[in-house]
């Protein structure tokens, strides 16, 4: 039997937000904070014009937020830009928990 990948769960509070905030720019992103009168939608990547934004629901809770930011920068495949110990973190433990949900719903 494999054995999973096991990190631990980041602290997600305002500094860390702010952190992948700063992340995505590097990557060409722009972080907007909009109402979404969507329920239980806390936001995603869209093009607006010639940019790549990464919309996030106000309402959403502080870790909703982070995942939507780490999700947009893992697709602009961030191996190339320096990112803080902390935000690859993040940034990997989102990841490893997608690639987990992905498992958990297509069973081998």
């Amino acid at each position: 039997m494999e054995r999973k990948k096991k990190i631990k769960i980041p602290k997600i509070n305002e500094e860390i937000i702010s952190k992948l905030e700063e992340a995505a720019e590097k990557v060409g992103l722009e972080v907007r904070y909009e109402q979404i009168s969507k329920p239980g939608y806390p936001g995603g990547v869209c093009r607006v014009k010639d940019k790549w934004v990464v919309i996030i629901n106000r309402a959403s809770f502080p870790v909703e937020k982070a995942q939507v930011i780490a999700e947009a920068i893992m697709s602009k495949n961030p191996d190339n830009v320096y990112l803080s110990p902390d935000v690859r973190e993040v940034i990997e433990w989102f990841s490893l928990e997608k690639e987990r949900s992905s498992n958990d719903k297509n069973p081998d």
